[in-house]
């Protein structure tokens, strides 16, 4: 039947006041995974801990052969009053003399428990009238029967010990996950991300393993008095997944075979690369190894410049040894979390050269621990930067970085160390070398005319080489004419994998020749140091513009017929200046960019995506492409996904991502997505303004509407702004103080409406409601 004219139009009405009448969400959020990975071929539960995290019915893990389900989710775990804790108390007593009572009829233990202290067994309360006392639902509290006596020691000190509870609501609630790995699963860091109504959550590394996993069983601390029944000794290899709580040492004993080539390798930093509410700004771990009496045999607190300890050791004779980790500080909380493989697995630790020419493979050379081979395959199909490991024993080692180029690649040449020997070069090329000894110095020569600009950057530190470089370009005379230590851009990063690194050390110059002649390129390590380890490459050439583009965040929840921004930076390499037209790739999915174009010279642009106003059933997966002119020829690259990422109260990275999702949500259908009528960018004469009018459907129940710039952009300012039936109008006026003829960038515009409501009191309050931004709308300062 057809509906009448009334009919439609409340149905409209209901469209747009779910498109605009949902406000600013809670954005919801993963603080940790635990345990953060798991072995393939089998099936277990994790928890993931957060916030915002209730109606989360889904999960997201990238790759494939690995499904996982959320089972169950736990709200905040508030203090338990004396009531709940007698009566966890008294649950704790009844399942732990049970647990006794089994261990002394399997042998294991004798007489009385420990609790007793000579006392009778305790009874149960007599009174059958009074209430039972609920306990708050809590993932430790799961599954009592099957629990051993020592985990239920290590439940009672984390729920009723108050120095192991830290407080912090980004990962006060739990969400309980079942995920199962195919036994042909690739290995290594996956990322995990839940998502449901409430919107979708960033991402968070999940490791898959090929060794068997065990979860630490507190209490593991060596120097607390601990009555029950200690630990058996593991068998390696395994990998120990565990939590250090405050003050915690956790301490782990394990069988050892003498000549046994062991390495331990940590991921506690690599989990969580950053935490916005801790100093330095990660979990520290160290690693300490003893013996069975407890005399420390070695230490290690990082691995190079990585946070992440990795300790190498030979065993000398057959036993039993134990592990230590901890924070170095002694701090802790849950997201304290940390994976610890132990075994004679791969483990390379350098690698030369440090890659090789693009479209064709290079045969490196490697070093390290238990090495099947000297020799691993670098692939040139690679865009760039690419990552090899070796396999023994159907055990992967540690992947490490290499780098590809299109341009000549050559080897460096000893001896090499003065101008005099300087090993020539002709422009442009790759020099793959080596700081092989403390104090070394590699020369290179090449001949340049005056005026000649000259590039010359290190690539090192990039590649996890130890390298910490210093350039210098000299004349026949020794004169510098120019040099540099350490480079990093206003961004903070030189490639997309540098957001983690703690130390930039790789050198760029760029310089002009002042006269004819021989130059030598100078490369050596800041620190005096060298070795087999100490790889570098030295790319050597005239200027080659480029650029590189990274797109956060990357995971991104966009209601139907709205607009969320987006930010997307720009590296520019070697002097490229022009404007970068930014485009979704292959399949739209009905999306919208909005302010697509950065500027010449801009580092970033803040611009828009919008949703169609049909919710599509699945994420989708987007990819994000830019295209640059460059010298007469049109550049084309991808975006990289990315998260902007807080560092202890104050610094901020640019971490990179796998994947960059989308997941449109809200009703089923809304209005259409606001547009803006006329062309872009608005041209806005100098001295004058431009008037521009977005065509958007706002709801009349919405009162005192208010348009506010959501990006700080200097040069422009909002004037004379109304809103009717159809939209909004306004006018951009350009500021005399910060204006100039051919400044160019977008206006990100939020709407905001006043609500009111009756409080208990019966009184009216109000406040203000963020409802939604714009399409982003780019502009251009001319003339007058």
């Amino acid at each position: 039947m057809r509906k009448s004219y009334p009919a439609i139009l409340i149905m409209m009405t209901l469209l747009t006041s779910l498109a605009w009448g949902q406000g600013v969400k809670r954005t919801p959020h993963i603080g940790y995974l635990y345990p953060a990975g798991g072995q393939r071929g089998t099936t277990f539960k994790i928890l993931v801990g957060g916030q915002f995290l209730r109606g989360m019915k889904q999960v997201r893990i990238c790759g494939q052969g690995i499904k996982a389900t959320v089972v169950e989710h736990y709200r905040p775990f508030q203090n338990l009053d004396k009531e709940q804790r007698d009566e966890l108390k008294r649950k704790m007593l009844q399942y732990s003399e049970k647990c006794w009572a089994e261990l002394v009829d399997q042998g294991k233990a004798k007489g009385n428990p420990p609790w007793r202290k000579g006392k009778k067994k305790p009874e149960a309360p007599k009174d059958k009238k009074a209430k039972p006392v609920q306990l708050p639902r809590h993932p430790l509290l799961n599954d009592w029967e099957n629990k051993s006596l020592r985990e239920l020691a290590a439940i009672r000190n984390l729920l009723l010990d108050r120095r192991k509870q830290q407080r912090n609501a980004q990962i006060a609630e739990s969400v309980l996950i079942e995920i199962t790995i195919d036994p042909a699963a690739a290995t290594g860091d996956r990322e995990l991300r839940l998502y449901g109504k409430q919107g979708m959550t960033g991402p968070m590394v999940f490791q898959v393993g090929q060794l068997p996993e065990v979860r630490e069983i507190e209490s593991n601390d060596p120097i607390s008095w601990d009555p029950l029944p200690k630990n058996e000794p593991y068998d390696l290899p395994l990998v120990i997944n565990g939590q250090v709580f405050p003050g915690d040492v956790d301490r782990f004993k394990f069988h050892a075979t003498a000549g046994q080539q062991l390495v331990f390798e940590t991921h506690a930093r690599h989990l969580i690369p950053f935490l916005a509410d801790a100093v330095p700004g990660w979990f520290q771990a160290t690693l300490g190894l003893y013996d069975a009496k407890g005399k420390e045999l070695a230490f290690v607190d990082d691995y190079q410049f990585n946070p992440d300890p990795v300790l190498f050791y030979k065993v000398p004779a057959d036993g039993i040894y134990q592990l230590e980790i901890r924070d170095s500080i002694y701090r802790g909380r849950k997201d304290f979390v940390y994976r610890i493989s132990i075994g004679e697995f791969p483990f390379i630790t350098h690698l030369f050269p440090l890659g090789g020419p693009a479209g064709s493979d290079t045969i490196a050379t490697v070093g390290g621990w238990n090495l099947p081979t000297q020799q691993v395959v670098l692939h040139g199909d690679v865009n760039g930067l690419g990552r090899t490991f070796l396999s023994h024993d159907l055990r992967d080692s540690n992947r490490v970085l290499y780098a590809t180029d299109t341009l000549s690649e050559y080897t460096e040449r000893e001896p090499n160390d003065r101008y005099a020997q300087g090993q020539p070069v002709v422009l442009p090329v790759v020099m793959n070398g080596r700081i092989r000894r403390a104090g070394d110095i590699d020369v290179y020569r090449i001949e340049g005319l005056a005026g000649d600009e000259v590039v010359a950057e290190v690539i090192a530190r990039r590649l996890r080489s130890p390298v910490d470089s210093l350039l210098r370009i000299v004349d026949a005379s020794g004169k510098v004419v120019a040099l540099n230590d350490d480079s990093v851009d206003k961004k903070g990063f030189l490639h997309r994998d540098m957001g983690i690194l703690t130390h930039h050390a790789d050198s760029y110059v760029r310089a002009t020749l002042p006269k004819d002649g021989t130059y030598g390129i100078q490369v050596s390590d800041t620190t005096g140091h060298g070795g087999e380890a100490y790889a570098y490459r030295l790319r050597i050439s005239m200027l080659r513009p480029d650029f590189e583009l990274l797109v956060g965040p990357s995971s991104v929840t966009v209601p139907t017929g709205r607009c969320v921004p987006m930010t997307v930076y720009v590296r520019r390499k070697d002097g490229c200046k022009g404007a970068v037209t930014l485009k979704i790739a292959g399949e739209d999915h009905g999306l919208q960019l909005d302010g697509g174009v950065i500027p010449a010279g801009h580092d970033q642009i803040q611009l828009t995506l919008g949703a169609p106003n049909r919710r599509p059933k699945e994420l989708i997966s987007l990819q994000i492409q830019g295209h640059a002119t460059i010298d007469g020829k049109t550049v084309t690259h991808q975006a990289k996904p990315i998260d902007n990422v807080m560092q202890a109260f104050l610094w901020r990275h640019l971490m990179p991502a796998q994947e960059l999702l989308v997941l449109v949500n809200g009703g089923a259908r809304s209005a259409p997505l606001a547009k803006i009528i006329g062309e872009q960018p608005v041209r806005i004469p100098m001295g004058k303004t431009a008037k521009v009018r977005v065509k958007v459907a706002i709801p009349a129940h919405f009162k005192k509407l208010r348009l506010k710039l959501k990006n700080k952009v200097k040069g422009v300012a909002l004037h004379q702004v109304a809103f009717d039936k159809a939209g909004v109008s306004f006018q951009l006026k350009t500021d005399s103080e910060d204006a100039k003829v051919g400044l160019a960038n977008n206006l990100v515009f939020e709407v905001s409406a006043e609500v009111s409501w009756k409080d208990k009191k019966g009184k009216t309050q109000t406040r203000r409601r963020e409802l939604g931004v714009l399409p982003a709308i780019s502009f251009l300062i001319e003339e007058k």
